[in-house]
């Protein structure tokens, strides 16, 4: 695997010349993102799916660079492809950056998904309060940690849930700052905090890399859908490259090998989405932008 940072057009040439791309893993997750494998103007090549971790067999990958971001880090302009939570997409978007979503996303494993795209917001707490706490209002008072003030499903969600019903930051007893989803996972399994809201799709990997620890989890309620991860690409990209990428998901679920490479991962498939999903979290963010907790950060 070859490693730079060309700049946007050197990447175009690159592409033009040698069929690859740069491409950006930009999971909010922490956990998994997308690689392609070669994919050529008038030919696809499968699509696979690997964790955030970089397990690359090199001889199976064409890439000119790889780049891992993490929350908080957009992007940058001479990157092909990025996948990326929703929130620096409109971030992005806000700032007038030169990308396009493709209308695809990720349809996850869920107990309450309806086979669309999209994921939720699992509020986990350790089993020792299932005897008291029966639905989210019991946690009042409690001790709650939190990801990311960025973060849709970790803390975005809960201050809008809170503005549904009246509640304010004095919700909950003491808020702490954990810094990631995984993290939130680990303090209340601790008993450093009584619950906190994750994203299931982290929390279910995490339970299978951990099965040990399932019996300390309980999943108190899930909020959601929430919008899908946005797959976004440079706008100066080829139309036709588009189009095959957007084939090859699309397909990938009827591909033995493709849909063995999705169900590790806990996805069904990919399918179609419309830019409009994403008005849902824009509406949260300006609905909760005066709403904070006061934090301690762990």
């Amino acid at each position: 695997m070859a490693s730079g940072t060309e700049t946007l057009d050197g990447v175009l040439s690159t592409f033009t010349k040698n069929n690859y791309f740069n491409v950006c893993l930009a999971s909010h997750m922490g956990r998994w993102s997308l690689l392609f494998q070669k994919v050529e103007k008038k030919k696809s090549g499968i699509l696979v799916l690997l964790s955030v971790q970089l397990h690359i067999e090199e001889c199976q990958f064409l890439f000119s660079s790889v780049e891992v971001r993490s929350r908080g880090h957009c992007p940058r302009s001479g990157l092909m492809i990025a996948w990326m939570s929703s929130t620096i997409y409109l971030r992005m978007l806000k700032d007038s950056s030169p990308i396009e979503l493709l209308p695809i996303s990720s349809v996850h494993e869920h107990i309450r998904n309806s086979d669309r795209p999209g994921y939720y917001s699992d509020v986990i707490m350790h089993k020792d309060l299932g005897e008291k706490v029966k639905d989210f209002i019991d946690l009042r008072g409690s001790k709650w940690a939190y990801n990311c003030p960025e973060s849709l499903s970790g803390h975005v969600i809960t201050l809008s849930k809170m503005k549904e019903t009246g509640e304010n930051a004095s919700f909950f007893g003491n808020v702490l700052y954990s810094g990631s989803h995984l993290d939130s996972i680990k303090m209340v399994i601790g008993k450093k905090v009584d619950a906190a809201a994750v994203d299931a799709n982290c929390l279910a990997f995490f339970l299978e890399r951990n099965s040990h620890l399932a019996d300390e989890i309980k999943v108190l309620t899930s909020w959601g859908p929430l919008p899908p991860y946005p797959f976004v690409v440079n706008s100066k990209l080829d139309e036709s490259v588009k189009s095959d990428i957007m084939k090859c998901l699309l397909n990938m679920h009827q591909d033995r090998e493709g849909l063995k490479k999705l169900e590790e991962f806990h996805v069904r498939k990919f399918a179609p989405i419309s830019a409009d999903v994403y008005a849902k979290e824009q509406f949260m963010i300006e609905r909760t932008k005066d709403l904070s907790f006061g934090t301690t950060y762990y």
